[in-house]
């Protein structure tokens, strides 16, 4: 099983959420999983996502582009499932997700 979580916050920031979801994307294989944020890092089932509004709105911006774009991700990756992890500021999603 393919699992995609979704987060703002991961190495190199550093905190409760960031560290959580460095230790996750590391135990990951590829096979296992990826972990989708717009930072910028090394870790190998990291994919970057460029939100366009991201460095004004942080994860409002990020909420907006996964709005229009999640279900293009879940099928070029091919995941039966989704986590979000977020800080306390959420990540907003305001519709259903479509699985294959």
């Amino acid at each position: 099983m393919v699992i995609g979580i979704f987060t703002d916050d991961l190495y190199p920031y550093i905190g409760g959420i960031g560290r959580h979801s460095l230790e996750i994307a590391n135990r990951f294989t590829q096979e296992q999983g990826f972990v989708f944020s717009p930072c910028e890092n090394r870790i190998i089932n990291h994919a970057k996502v460029k939100a366009p509004f991201y460095t004004m709105l942080k994860n409002l911006g990020l909420s907006l582009w996964l709005h229009q774009n999640l279900n293009r991700l879940i099928i070029k990756t091919s995941l039966p499932q989704y986590r979000s992890i977020v800080s306390l500021d959420g990540y907003f999603s305001s519709r259903s997700r479509a699985f294959p």
